[in-house]
């Protein structure tokens, strides 16, 4: 007997959002589209519902969708409150995607049952999650949270902070990555992670990142290294950075910056403005004008 393993939901909304069809889609997904336990790969895809199907809104979430492990939910535009995905036990990865009325994430998203929420999942993402500012997690969770998460990105998020006590003793969480997420003035609380994305403009301050060992930086209008990139910098193996040109100017071998740059085994930095790079490694050093193709890769690398 063949099981379903994947199943994509798309849903489109034809006369806008009315009342009675956002009651008809949440009928359709709550009732008549019960998915297998089977599932293993799960999509849904603009759903214009103002609460999710009950299969996946309720802690008994985890009999539903038993051997699920991976989720993506992309474009619930109308959704004020997460799923209680942390009881799923076997998702991996997950996704969350252009949900713009959610304005927190609590306890709920971690089920208010669960001793230890998320326990296999290893990618989460973020995006497009224009209202969300708060992330609250109960202290009984202390870092019993994502056990196993390896990768963390924030994609065009308000979140003011971090809850700092779930990811500090966090030792799988190798990557984390920060895009356009303006509202964030200081991150810290990531001890273990060896490889920060951080692609915004404004950069918010980094503290407590002992263990990084590679750094991409985007900001075209970064015109000096922030404060707290000294300390940062022992260790690091590797800088990829896309700045303004002053800020490359201070990083060649005579400006000041370039006692700092020479420690660093591998720097590549490019001003999109003037197209100039400064490359360097162990045994080579060149500077000059060209494509900055050989940073993208590493800028938007997951």
């Amino acid at each position: 007997m063949v099981q379903l393993k994947y199943l994509e939901l798309n849903c489109e909304c034809m006369g806008g959002y009315t009342d009675p069809e956002i009651n008809k889609i949440q009928k359709i997904l709550g009732v008549s589209l019960l998915p297998p336990p089977s599932i293993e790969i799960l999509e849904i895809n603009g759903f214009f519902g103002s609460r999710l199907p009950s299969w996946l809104m309720l802690d008994t979430a985890s009999m539903f969708l038993p051997q699920l492990r991976q989720l993506k939910l992309c474009g619930c535009m109308l959704i004020e409150q997460l799923p209680p995905l942390g009881m799923l036990p076997n998702l991996e990865h997950l996704e969350i995607k252009r949900a713009p009325k959610i304005n927190t994430v609590g306890i709920e998203f971690f089920g208010q049952s669960s001793s230890r929420p998320f326990p296999k999942l290893t990618t989460l993402v973020f995006e497009d999650m224009f209202r969300w500012e708060y992330w609250e997690i109960s202290e009984n969770y202390g870092s019993t949270a994502f056990p196993r998460l390896q990768f963390l990105e924030l994609d065009h998020c308000s979140l003011k902070s971090f809850p700092t006590r779930i990811f500090f003793d966090s030792v799988s969480l190798k990557k984390l990555c920060i895009k356009q997420c303006r509202n964030l003035s200081e991150i810290s609380g990531f001890p273990y992670v060896k490889k920060l994305n951080i692609i915004n403009k404004g950069l918010p301050r980094f503290v407590g990142f002992s263990a990084l060992k590679i750094l991409v930086i985007e900001d075209e209008e970064l015109d000096s290294l922030p404060d707290w990139f000294y300390g940062a910098s022992s260790k690091l193996q590797k800088l990829i950075m896309i700045c303004s040109f002053d800020l490359l100017r201070r990083c060649f071998k005579e400006g000041p910056d370039w006692p700092i740059v020479q420690q660093i085994p591998y720097v590549h930095v490019h001003s999109r403005c003037t197209n100039n790079y400064l490359r360097k490694s162990p045994s080579s050093y060149s500077t000059g004008t060209g494509s900055a193709n050989c940073l993208g890769s590493y800028c938007h690398d997951t």
